[in-house]
């Protein structure tokens, strides 16, 4: 008999230790979740995976696409340096944004790999954002989409 207790107790403090666990786990989940709204996806970034794109009109009337924020160490000897900017792509045709928007990963690697080798001297002259967009341009009409992007503008550009 007092075996059955013993084991009638155990089971019972057992299913309220795993609840107060459960319960304790769920609220570390959801205030988790709260402090981190702009984890999900970005209104207006262009995804490869979901085909988003923040749609506009440029300067002369082309329709664009904003892509993601692109984060790049730039080429310094102690490697503190970096660079963030958001670029805006001006599409000559409407027609052309699907395929823009399926060949924006090699966009943005083409974009990544010049930035990465510029120094911060290279950003802090006055013409400098100028050339630097210049030079992606160029760079990005040499992609299997650079005939469909026109022009290229910066929505964001912070270096440090």
């Amino acid at each position: 008999m007092p075996l059955e207790k013993e084991i009638l107790r155990f089971r019972k403090h057992g299913i309220a230790h795993r609840r107060r666990w459960i319960g304790l786990l769920c609220l570390i989940v959801w205030l988790g979740a709260a402090s981190f709204p702009d984890l999900g996806p970005q209104e207006g970034a262009a995804s490869e995976k979901k085909g988003e794109a923040g749609q506009g009109k440029g300067k002369e009337g082309g329709t664009t696409i904003k892509m993601n924020p692109l984060v790049v160490n730039l080429n310094e000897p102690n490697g503190r340096h970096y660079l963030k900017t958001t670029v805006v792509l001006e599409v000559g045709k409407k027609e052309w944004m699907e395929e823009v928007q399926k060949q924006i990963a090699s966009v943005a690697d083409t974009m990544i790999m010049t930035l990465c080798d510029k120094r911060l001297a290279d950003l802090q002259t006055p013409q400098s954002k100028d050339e630097i967009r210049k030079e992606l341009l160029d760079r990005a009409q040499k992609t299997p989409a650079g005939s469909m992007i026109k022009h290229i503008y910066f929505d964001e550009f912070l270096f440090q």
